[in-house]
């Protein structure tokens, strides 16, 4: 069984080397895994305590058992895995190394079909969820697994945060069942405000609560988040800035007549410009969050809002945008 460790060795020979920059549309995505991406990507097969629980929703009947169960993961009965066991290794491990996986986990290829195994005992239960969310992206919604993989090793200089944001942005239809908000269409965060996936506040929020330090230590442990949903957990980690929800989220009149989730273009682009023009931390294409230069945001030791706005005002003023 692969770890993050063995994982990182295994697939380093195959992966592609993260020097020159290759166009996000030019990456080919077998038909396979085009043809396997779910509307939903709701419908798990996990074993809790041994116990099976197929074709579960969201594993509503294990949530509340999250910090008490040892998880098998699994493909659906007679279906085999489409993302190739190259991706899925690096995806694992991308997933466990920034905290989304619990360190525990490990994960294999058998017989065509993709595995995984970890303990929730005396995990946080958010890193739990989110790693039950990323093994279930493999098998029902791979395109997104695949494209991050791929994104993030065809561009150079940016976090894996950045690709994992794109791509959930890019391909998941709603945030019921998923961990974070980042959805495809128009969604609500925590507040119950409208926000869309072209925020960089939503990747941030993320990092702030998974990305272990140093010494292995991530925000998600901390007594405070021991409650909650995991989205109001990183929604959290993004108020503890200083960020309000008028200062992050649209108002009513913004957002008037526009459907929730299956969110037509020409509304995102209307709302993208709507965010732009109050200074609601949007860029004005989904792909504009793989700029090089948000990278920074990712690493910066010591985040204050301020800082981020200064920031925020100084790329988009070099890029032409203010």
């Amino acid at each position: 069984m692969a770890t993050a460790k063995a994982a990182e060795a295994v697939s380093s020979s195959k992966k592609v080397v993260r020097k020159k920059k290759v166009e996000i549309d030019s990456i080919e995505v077998p038909d396979t895994i085009v043809k396997r991406a779910s509307a939903n990507s709701i419908s798990d097969y996990v074993k809790a305590n041994k116990k099976a629980y197929d074709n579960a929703a969201c594993y509503s009947t294990v949530m509340q058992s999250l910090q008490k169960s040892d998880f098998d993961l699994y493909p659906k009965k007679g279906q085999k895995s489409v993302l190739p066991k190259a991706v899925y290794e690096r995806w694992m491990a991308l997933c466990q190394q920034h905290g989304m996986l619990p360190m525990n986990a490990t994960w294999e290829t058998k017989a065509g079909k993709n595995y995984c195994h970890f303990s929730g005992k005396k995990q946080n239960r958010h890193i739990t969820y989110a790693g039950l969310c990323c093994y279930r992206w493999t098998e029902n919604q791979p395109i997104l697994p695949y494209m991050a993989v791929h994104v993030y090793e065809s561009t150079p200089f940016i976090s894996f945060f950045q690709a994992f944001h794109y791509a959930q942005a890019k391909y998941l239809h709603f945030t019921n069942h998923n961990f974070t908000s980042i959805t495809k269409g128009l969604a609500y965060s925590a507040a119950g405000a409208s926000i869309i996936s072209t925020n960089l506040l939503l990747g941030l929020g993320i990092k702030l609560l998974f990305m272990p330090t140093a010494t292995g230590k991530t925000s998600a442990n901390l007594a405070i988040h021991k409650t909650g949903t995991t989205i109001s957990r990183i929604d959290a980690m993004v108020r503890k800035l200083g960020f309000t929800t008028p200062e992050m989220c649209f108002d009513y009149q913004d957002v008037k007549g526009i459907y929730y989730y299956n969110t037509k273009e020409s509304d995102l682009k209307k709302l993208r410009e709507v965010g732009l023009k109050k200074k609601l931390m949007h860029v004005p294409e989904l792909k504009d969050l793989l700029w090089s230069d948000w990278a920074k945001i990712y690493v910066q030791k010591r985040i204050t809002k301020a800082w981020l706005l200064e920031y925020y005002d100084e790329v988009m003023k070099a890029r032409g945008l203010k």
